[in-house]
């Protein structure tokens, strides 16, 4: 039984990386291999530091899919739209791979083609404005959680990847009129960053809002509202959406 689990999430990991997606990287500037001492310490770690602010955990500790490294822990899910992979080490690195939200369903995108003048063989998705700002707000809240909870005493290096954008459309489904035409033309975009403990704890939805904004620069939205996308961050944090 062991091995067909392993062998379904190999499965499930090699088809996220085949096809957009999100990498999500983390780890202490300064390698101490047993950071954090157990396996037993890393998943009270992930239960205690997962993030769930709309209905969804991130990242998601499945009770079922679950895996024991040599030095490492390992979940993940396919479950209603929801795919992803994660590996947790005792070196406290951090490793997320996890597919589009908006990809699911895949006919989600035909109204964002439509209000933008685009026909559907022109692009190859959508990202969604709303969805990039709760996903990075989740990334950076996870790990200033996960910082705290081993006592990380060194900056944190962040390599956080949109995987496959090229041709993606920049949309915001909450404004039926955003009709914007923002095209990725790079067909990977990396976000990367060392960031001092202290500012980790006390400035995640900052940070957050940073990386987003880095993003839709890339997507060749240049004139953002950096209130209205803290506005939209608020929403998730006061779960008033």
């Amino acid at each position: 039984m062991s091995m067909v689990l392993n062998e379904t999430a190999e499965q499930l990991r090699d088809s996220i990386n085949a096809a957009s997606h999100w990498h999500v990287v983390m780890h202490p500037k300064s390698f101490q291999a047993d950071r954090i001492p157990t396996l037993g310490h890393l998943w009270t770690t992930m239960e205690g530091c997962s993030v769930g602010l709309r209905g969804w955990d991130y990242p998601h500790v499945d009770r079922e899919n679950r895996r024991n490294g040599p030095d490492w822990i390992s979940s993940w899910c396919d479950y209603a739209g929801k795919r992803e992979y994660w590996k947790f080490f005792q070196s406290g690195q951090f490793a997320h791979v996890l597919a589009f939200n908006e990809d699911s369903p895949p006919g989600a995108a035909a109204a964002a083609f439509q209000r933008a003048g685009i026909r559907a063989k022109d692009a190859s998705g959508i990202v969604e404005v709303v969805e990039l700002i709760y996903r990075t707000t989740e990334i950076f809240e996870f790990a200033s959680r996960l910082a705290l909870r081993t006592r990380i005493d060194c900056p944190m290096s962040f390599k956080i990847s949109l995987v496959g954008t090229g041709g993606r459309l920049l949309t915001k489904q909450s404004a039926p009129f955003w009709g914007y035409k923002y095209l990725a033309s790079e067909p990977n975009l990396e976000y990367s960053r060392e960031v001092p403990l202290d500012e980790l704890v006390g400035e995640s939805a900052n940070l957050a809002i940073e990386c987003a904004s880095w993003f839709f620069d890339r997507f060749g939205w240049h004139d953002q509202s950096i209130p209205g996308l803290k506005e939209q961050q608020r929403k998730l944090l006061s779960r008033s959406f």
